[in-house]
């Protein structure tokens, strides 16, 4: 799967966006990657595999220190639902 985002603001240096994969299931969001946007806002993400059997019901960004974190930082700045 690949995430392609556009008009991302910039963000302040030791900052980045992080996706989250947000479960069927309920449970705690997975951290799905890091990304920062080129000079026009523009960002590609290929996600990593992510754990099997987790169905994911939507996806969720936001904004981390570098490296990312292990749980979410609200707020949630771009989210979208799964088609399933």
């Amino acid at each position: 799967m690949i995430l392609l985002a556009t008009n991302l603001k910039p963000l302040p240096q030791g900052k980045t966006y992080e996706l989250w994969l947000i479960p069927a299931d309920g449970k705690a969001p997975v951290p799905a990657g890091t990304f920062n946007p080129d000079a026009v806002g523009t960002a590609t993400l290929v996600l990593p595999p992510l754990p099997s059997g987790i169905a994911a019901k939507a996806f969720g960004v936001t904004v981390e220190n570098a490296g990312g974190a292990t749980s979410p930082t609200m707020p949630i700045v771009l989210s979208g639902a799964t088609g399933s």
